[in-house]
């Protein structure tokens, strides 16, 4: 449908260059009183039309954009309570492999949908959207340190190989894992928005002393002390 509206602009742009230089090329042979007043009425008529079908458009294509990003999010939002609606005794994720595999290819599609989003600020709130639930998801599978034991992926590292009905649990795909701890890893060559934040002031933190919060006021001023010691 856009495109075929597209299609019409692009025509009537055609036909407003012809007027245009029609109504120039007579202006210079015989004078603007040569102009008839349909012949400047056409030319304005045209270009309104022009202009409000090319408004239209550009407020079709944002609606458009903005259902794709309504979509992703969506996508990636059920990714993770594919995983977080169902722990088991120790507070981990079902370890299902169907489970798993659902949450994979909800990340993908939703990875996938962006490719459709023509604005800017679209692009913008799904890049935050997606570290917002980038933590979530690193809140719940525990990646670094205490993570998930090798025995949570597979009863046994053959199963992934091959397996039968006759074992007591499927292993997670391999291809699912790699979706999800993919998504999860911070991703390369996108700088941090942190990164240009300032220290806290000396000023800062003998207000916080003062005024509160004084934990956080008095834990600054001792992380300011062992600086002085370690520099030494």
């Amino acid at each position: 449908m856009l495109k075929l509206l597209w299609v019409v602009v692009v025509a009537l742009c055609v036909v407003a260059v012809a007027v245009l230089y029609l109504v120039l090329d007579t202006i210079w042979e015989t004078g603007i009183s040569a102009l008839s007043l349909s012949v400047i009425s056409s030319f304005l008529i045209l270009a309104g039309v022009l202009v409000a079908l090319i408004s239209h458009i550009r407020n079709i294509t944002r609606k458009w954009s903005e259902d794709y990003l309504d979509k992703a999010i969506f996508m990636i939002r059920s990714a993770y309570d594919t995983l977080a609606s169902k722990l088991n005794e120790n507070g981990w994720p079902d370890n299902d492999r169907v489970r798993w595999l659902t949450a994979a290819r909800l990340i993908k599609t939703g990875q996938g949908l962006i490719r459709n989003l023509t604005e800017k600020s679209h692009k913008e709130v799904y890049k935050e959207t997606e570290h917002y639930w980038r933590g979530r998801l690193s809140d719940l599978l525990r990646p670094y340190g205490d993570s998930l034991p090798p025995d949570y992926y597979a009863m046994e590292p053959e199963h992934v190989i091959v397996y039968s009905g006759r074992i007591k649990r499927e292993p997670l795909s391999l291809t699912s894992l790699a979706v999800i701890y993919r998504f999860m890893r911070w991703p390369d060559g996108m700088e941090d928005p942190l990164n240009d934040e300032p220290d806290f002031t000396s000023e800062e933190i003998h207000k916080m002393v003062t005024f509160g919060p004084i934990g956080l006021g008095t834990h600054l001023e001792n992380v300011k002390k062992a600086f002085q010691r370690m520099s030494k």
